[in-house]
């Protein structure tokens, strides 16, 4: 047997009177919601984490809205006779919109409020240097004082 055919036999294979091709389709637009409700748990400021916790709240309410129609559809509790078995089949692709949206509008968010952070980290740096320059510059002062008091010390002396 070679390798395209048992490709073809897996993608001709049915489960419960479903394509295997469809439900692979529907298990990587499934995972969607659960990957950018786990991209809350990535390292970043607070105000981002705020931002992505917004968005992964309903993230991860669409992955259990999907899990639990996978379940039904594996059953076989789903079936064309069920009313609105077109709209759970449909569902999946709708939540796997919906998030994507989310996304790309928080994305956007994201990279404004990262711009503002680097601007602020940027004035709090001029101003760390700005206070230091004023320690640095009376330290000078200083130091300068204690030349001149040497040298008419030393004046003094000869």
């Amino acid at each position: 047997m070679d390798i395209i055919d048992i490709i073809c036999d897996i993608f001709l294979f049915e489960f419960n009177g479903k394509p295997v091709w469809m439900l692979i389709i529907y298990v990587l637009v499934m995972l969607f919601p659960l990957v950018i409700f786990l991209r809350k748990f990535k390292t970043v400021s607070k105000r981002i984490t705020k931002l992505r916790t917004i968005i992964a709240i309903p993230s991860l309410l669409f992955f259990l809205c999907n899990c639990a129609i996978a379940v039904l559809f594996c059953i076989g509790e789903l079936d064309p006779s069920f009313e609105w078995y077109s709209i759970c089949e449909a569902a999946p692709f709708v939540f796997f919109a919906i998030t994507f949206l989310m996304y790309r509008i928080s994305l956007v968010r994201e990279h404004a409020m990262e711009m503002d952070i680097i601007s602020e980290n940027s004035f709090d740096l001029m101003d760390t240097r700005a206070r230091n320059a004023e320690k640095m510059g009376k330290l000078l002062d200083l130091s300068k004082e204690e030349e001149k008091e040497e040298k008419k010390d030393e004046l003094e002396l000869l």
